[in-house]
């Protein structure tokens, strides 16, 4: 069966690192390691934030497509048209939002972890020096 693996990664508020043994959290322990690394925080998610990427996540996979944007012209997953207006539907309450997507149609992972090491966002600090991530992945989809 191939495998869909779609990365979505939100950068928002900083907070610390959380571990666990799901393909989300590696990539966050992934990405903790290149920032701890670099002397820099690490990460976590945050339920809120993890529905708005799962939810646009499933959107891409639904509608067979990649991208940042959602529209009603496809309406099935609909969550809303950008990333900012996903995260407030999802129930967080920023609007400041930055996202990367990568597909892997393989299943090996290694488009995941391009996607951070060339996801300067994700390792240059912003202005504000506050950081938040999620990276949902759906597997196993055909």
């Amino acid at each position: 069966m191939k495998k869909l693996i779609l990365l979505t990664i939100f950068v928002l508020s900083c907070a610390t690192q959380v571990l666990a043994n799901t393909p989300a959290q590696t990539g966050l322990i992934y990405l903790n390691s290149l920032r701890s690394a670099a002397g820099m925080t690490t990460l976590s998610s945050n339920a809120n934030l993890d529905t708005a990427a799962l939810n646009h996540s499933t959107y891409n996979q639904i509608n067979n497509f990649i991208g940042h944007y959602e529209s009603l012209d496809f309406p099935t997953g609909f969550k809303g048209v950008t990333p900012a207006d996903r995260v407030v539907a999802a129930g967080y309450l920023s609007t400041t939002v930055s996202e990367n997507v990568s597909y892997d149609s393989d299943g090996d992972g290694e488009s995941d972890k391009d996607e951070i090491d060339n996801g300067t966002d994700l390792l240059n600090p912003p202005r504000s020096g506050a950081w938040k991530i999620i990276l949902p992945l759906i597997l196993n989809q055909n």
